[in-house]
């Protein structure tokens, strides 16, 4: 393709999940990996256009998916990567995590919105922070190689911290919150 873009060679059979985020309502978030973690939607979850194709649209209230991927399933060398659309200013609001559960005090990886930025927890701290703007969609994504964490805002690296990969323990994979709040705005290709 004339703009850089190579679908066919995108995919990786490593990959533990992949949530296009498509669907709507109460449907499961269906992940397209063949190891299905599949997302159950809480509270009116529901789908919206989105940066590719449909994302889902978070009310900032009470909705929330839940992924059964896990810590152990995970590895200790994870890649995350989402695009996000925050709208309105929020205070201390979850957009993902994997953690033990909805309210847990120590997740293992926590993104939280705070505006006007974006707070990557690890090893019990907040270690990297992006500004971003309201309104506006940007490409998130976290990599750790044994050693550093790399934090990368739109494809550029926006932020490091080098420590381990942290001894939480976390049961499941959450989008749209984290324990301490819900996010209001749009997360697509998780």
């Amino acid at each position: 393709a004339s703009d850089g873009a190579d679908p066919t060679n995108v995919w990786d059979s490593n990959f533990k999940g992949v949530w296009h985020l498509k669907e709507g309502g109460t449907n499961s978030r269906i992940d397209s990996t063949s190891n299905g973690n599949h997302g159950t939607p809480y509270n009116g979850v529901d789908r919206t256009e989105g940066k590719i194709g449909y994302a889902n649209i978070f009310d900032g209230t009470d909705d929330y998916i839940r992924s059964p991927l896990n810590k152990t399933n995970i590895g200790n060398t994870p890649t995350i990567s989402l695009w996000i659309y925050p709208t309105g200013a929020q205070t201390v609001r979850g957009i993902f995590q994997v953690a033990n559960n909805l309210n847990d005090t120590h997740p293992w990886i926590l993104l939280r919105r705070d505006s006007p930025w974006v707070r990557w927890y690890l090893n019990a701290d907040y270690r990297i922070t992006h500004a971003v703007d309201d309104n506006t969609y940007y490409h998130l994504a976290l990599s750790y190689d044994g050693t550093t964490w790399t934090a990368y805002k739109n494809g550029v690296v926006d932020g490091t911290y080098t420590g381990s990969v942290g001894d939480f323990s976390a049961n499941y994979t959450w989008f749209g919150n984290g324990y301490n709040g819900y996010f209001s705005g749009i997360i697509d290709e998780v």
